[in-house]
């Protein structure tokens, strides 16, 4: 005979505690949350290290020439220039992915 789950006055139920058991219950349901979060992180931190530094990209492209020496000064130049920028790209990713978690406006992320 079947187990019947979920009712206690049943006397098929084998105990108590297989009828209070309630119904068998689904496996949940897989929710990347983390990983999206993280995708979403690294994704806002290069999106805003890219537009922190392009500026300081651009002005060390147009003053060089083809000229080795003036290459490996401008590669100086930009990464004096970005090193400081980087630490705001990182805070601001990490603001933008949990204020936009908690809203509710990233996608996967309620």
């Amino acid at each position: 005979m079947a187990r019947c789950h979920g009712d206690p006055a049943d006397p098929r139920a084998d105990t108590y505690a297989d009828a209070m058991q309630g119904p068998p219950r689904r496996p949940p349901t897989f929710r990347p949350r983390a990983t999206l979060a993280l995708f979403y992180f690294f994704g806002f931190f290069f999106l805003f290290a890219f537009l922190l530094a392009a500026p300081a990209l651009w002005r060390g492209f147009q003053a060089v020439s083809a000229d080795a020496s003036q290459w490996e000064a401008a590669q100086t130049a930009v990464q004096h220039a970005i090193a400081p920028r980087l630490w705001i790209a990182l805070v601001a990713a990490a603001a933008a992915t949990l204020i936009g978690g908690r809203t509710g406006v990233l996608p996967g992320s309620r």
